[in-house]
């Protein structure tokens, strides 16, 4: 006699992966539109500036500024050496804070991270503040 409690297992998804990898480029895309929005040119390669890289534990952020200002403080020092570049602890300190806080309001969730600027793990429910 047929059980009706019992279901088919050949039709359950047995893969973890692939729930995990569509939320994290949906996280990546949200992250992504936000600093668009906000004004800012998220890249997903080597390019210099700002760029978005997925990570096992979300979407890290991270920034170059060497290879982003390079050429300019090459020509105002008056030659090709990068020895000398300035201290960019400052900007990159005001660059994480208006970051974090576009990505706070839109609801997401940011923490620092050792090696990048921040890493989103996720997103606030909308009644959260």
């Amino acid at each position: 006699m047929h059980d009706p409690h019992d279901r088919p297992t050949a039709a359950v998804d047995s893969s973890p992966e692939l729930p995990a990898k569509q939320t994290l480029q949906g996280l990546h895309n949200g992250v992504r539109q936000a600093l668009t929005e906000a004004g800012f040119d998220p890249q997903d390669s080597d390019t210099p500036g700002l760029q978005l890289r997925l990570d096992e534990h979300g979407v890290l952020i991270a920034w170059h500024p060497a290879d982003a200002l390079g050429p300019a403080i090459q020509v105002r020092d008056g030659h090709e050496s990068r020895h000398g570049l300035p201290d960019l602890h400052g900007l990159r300190q005001v660059l994480t804070t208006a970051i974090g806080q576009v990505l706070h309001d839109a609801g997401y969730l940011v923490a620092p991270t050792d090696g990048a600027l921040l890493l989103v793990t996720g997103s606030r429910p909308r009644n959260a503040g």
